[in-house]
């Protein structure tokens, strides 16, 4: 994705020149990139960034979305992420038993913790990572469910093969999400992993805060704000 003259611009290359293993990933890839572009053309978009004041002076690219110094190789702040991110995926795979309310609550402590122990620009570059790019991992996650929800319900919207194909990329996406978040130290991978939490978190939040995604855009940028009030 690059921001063209006032026109968010999704730049990607043909199938065969891509990581993408078939015609289905390769076009769920695509809509996330579309959601970047919905997310870039909000009108509040800018000035929301704007306002986390992560920028260092006289930066005008945008680099330093992905450049942002923030403290992965930390051995403290490394190892209450990982404890955040293992109570995550805990919570994801509990869902639908009883002890999801338990696991829910275990992770959204981990995650206050986290966050208090940051520097405050720490933690929003953290969430805004989360709320921009996990949110778009999500949304690929969605896509293959709904799709082949809504073909199951009308034969007619894709063709049987293609949504088989959704329905089994929607769940290995959801599989390496999991996998990221209980594989993955954050001084390998930065900032990616930030695309699993951030995507986790939003599963979450389908369970704990149902109606969430219509208040998505939100000028805190800021997943965390969805999440209920602690007991």
């Amino acid at each position: 994705m690059v921001l063209g003259p006032n026109i968010p611009t999704i730049v990607i290359g043909e199938p065969v020149l891509t990581q993408a293993k078939t015609p289905i990933r390769w076009s769920v890839t695509l809509l996330h990139e579309h959601f970047h572009q919905w997310q870039y053309s909000w009108p509040q978009y800018q000035s929301a960034v704007k306002a986390l004041g992560l920028a260092p002076p006289g930066d005008t690219n945008a680099m330093w979305m992905l450049n942002y110094p923030f403290p992965y190789a930390d051995a403290i702040v490394s190892a209450a992420y990982d404890d955040m991110s293992h109570k995550l995926a805990v919570a994801l795979t509990s869902i639908g038993t009883d002890s999801f309310r338990s696991n829910s609550a275990a992770y959204l402590a981990s995650r206050s913790a986290f966050r208090h122990m940051l520097k405050p620009a720490d933690y929003r570059y953290f969430a805004f990572q989360c709320w921009q790019e996990g949110t778009a991992r999500y949304t690929e996650i969605m896509v293959g469910q709904f799709a082949a929800q809504a073909h199951d319900k009308d034969a007619t919207f894709l063709n049987d093969a293609d949504a088989i194909s959704l329905r089994e990329d929607s769940i290995a996406t959801y599989g390496r999400v999991l996998t990221r978040l209980v594989t993955r130290p954050l001084k390998d991978d930065q900032r990616v992993d930030f695309y699993a939490l951030g995507a986790g978190e939003a599963l979450l939040l389908d369970q704990l805060s149902p109606g969430w995604r219509l208040r998505y855009l939100d000028s805190n940028l800021d997943l965390g704000a969805f999440f209920p009030p602690s007991d």
